[in-house]
Parts: C-alpha cells; sequence; structure tokens
C-alpha cells in the first residue's frame, strides 16, 4: 500500500504546489481511492506532476464539510468519470468561521454537490464499504477537542450554532497486520477518534494514522496550550500506533512540539510525501 500526500499546507516537492488543505491519495493495487480533494484543483495540478492516475480511482472520500477538505471535488470529478464520493449527511450544510464578528463561508459549493449528486452518497451511520474499508460516521466527545473548534458554525434552519462536528468520518484500512486510519482535520478530536477506532476493531494494532490534528489557530498557527499538547502526546503514545503522519491544520509549530515529545513516532506528511506501508 503507497499513501500519497496530493496537497497540504507546506512541500516536499518544490515542483508541486502548495495550500491551506488536504488530499490523499491511496494506492493498495488493487484498488484506488482519493481522501479529500484540497480546497482548489491543485491536487488534481500535482497527481499529474506526480505521475498519479487520478481517473483510475475508483472511491473518494470527504472526511468533512470544509472547503479545505472537499473544494477540489469538482477538479477531481472532471478527470474521474466513475468514482462513488462518500460523505456524511451533514457535509452538505453550510459552514462558517467567525472570528471578531467576521463571518466567512468556508462550506462546500452547493452547485457542485447539485450537479454531481448521482455520484455523492450520504452517510448516517458506520458502514463497511469494501472487506479492507470502514467509515466511522459517529465520534464520542469524551476528551477535549480542539480549541480552533470555537471558531466554526454551522447553519441550522435559520440561525448559526457551534459546529457539532457531526458531519466528520474517519476511514480505516484493515489489513492482515493492522489498521490504516485516516482522519482530515480531528475536529471531533483525535484522541475521540482513535478511541472510537479501537472501540470498532478492539486489540487490532494501529499500524499507521494519517491527517491532520487541528492544533492550529489560522492564520498565524498560533499554538494551542503547551501543557495540552504534552497530555495530547503522553496520552498518544499509549495507544498501540506504530507511527503518525500529520501535517494540515496540526500547524508546524504543534508538530515540533509533538516531535520533541513522541520522536519517531510522528513525522510530518506534506505535499509530495509518499508513504509505503
Amino acid at each position: 500500500m503507497e499513501i500519497v500526500c496530493l496537497i497540504d499546507n507546506h512541500l516536499e516537492d518544490s515542483r508541486l504546489a502548495s495550500e491551506h488543505g488536504l488530499s490523499v491519495y491511496i494506492d493498495q493495487g488493487k484498488e484506488k481511492i482519493l481522501f479529500d480533494t484540497g480546497a482548489t484543483g491543485k491536487a488534481v495540478e500535482n497527481a499529474m506532476t506526480m505521475g498519479v492516475e487520478l481517473e483510475k480511482v475508483e472511491l473518494a472520500i470527504i472526511s468533512h464539510g470544509h472547503y479545505d477538505h472537499g473544494g477540489g471535488l469538482e477538479a477531481f470529478l472532471e478527470v474521474n468519470r466513475k468514482a462513488q464520493v462518500y460523505m456524511c449527511q451533514g457535509a452538505a450544510k453550510k459552514h462558517f468561521r467567525i472570528d471578531n464578528d467576521v463571518v466567512k463561508d468556508i462550506g462546500l459549493d452547493e452547485s457542485v454537490l447539485k450537479k454531481y449528486s448521482e455520484r455523492i452518497t450520504y452517510l448516517d451511520e458506520f458502514i463497511q464499504l469494501r472487506d479492507d474499508l470502514f467509515l466511522i460516521t459517529s465520534i464520542r466527545q469524551v476528551h477535549a477537542v480542539p480549541e480552533g473548534n470555537k471558531f466554526l458554525y454551522e447553519e441550522e434552519g435559520l440561525e448559526l450554532v457551534q459546529d457539532s462536528f457531526t458531519h466528520e468520518l474517519v476511514m480505516v484500512l484493515k489489513r492482515e497486520d493492522g489498521l490504516v486510519v485516516l482522519t482530515g482535520c480531528s475536529h471531533n478530536g483525535i484522541l475521540n477518534i482513535l478511541d472510537a477506532v479501537v472501540e470498532k476493531f478492539p486489540e487490532t494494532p494501529l499500524i499507521a494514522v494519517f491527517g491532520g490534528l487541528h492544533l492550529m489557530i489560522p492564520p498565524d498557527d498560533s499554538v494551542v496550550d503547551p501543557r495540552e499538547l504534552d497530555i495530547m502526546a503522553r496520552k498518544l503514545m499509549e495507544y498501540p500506533i506504530g507511527r503518525i503522519y500529520t501535517g494540515h491544520c496540526t500547524g508546524i509549530r504543534s508538530y515540533q512540539f509533538l516531535k520533541r515529545i513522541m520522536g519517531d513516532r510522528i513525522n510530518y506528511f506534506a505535499t509530495g510525501s509518499r508513504v509505503t506501508i
């Protein structure tokens, strides 16, 4: 299995473009999967540069209803005529960021969702899509959720309410030697997400976890409370995880903090990174 970062906030390969977004390509040999599409069509352009044939992708998963994970959906669907797209029911809602009374629309493009409605399946419960592929859609918030969530809202009727992130899903790939987990931003909190995975697959090792941990506060990469990061890092090391590959909304400063504690168990997954498992 090869896992490739098509877009992230930062670059590993100078030939490629970066942006505030995430898109990951998974090549299992028998099947190709796209997890998130980035904010624009840059992920598709990067794929062409890297020799990744997105037209062969059979499944596309959108982790949650924010533009930086589904903004490149139309660009992908224009080059791929067969993949079915899966996302949570609430991902189609309107989503916003509100900071200092400035309201910014950060949701998915409604016109794209309507245009490609026949290719999109909305989920509201845990599902097994393949013998080795599962989507977890309900995550209990027992541990703390990211501090940056306080700026995020969704439309509920005629009102804007604090986003509950019931529209966030997690993908799990099951192998003989364990699990590979992909998360978009971990808005529900990475510890809550890992608990959900462990609950579904008890006593199964986690070979690797890929995705953002939402530990930065845009736009200046402000780091969350170092004491909370220290607690998180030490709790993460208690889970049966081989490696964590993170980036995007984790933020460079938070990543560097976690790296000092976790060492080789955590690595940055930048645009152009390739990991073979």
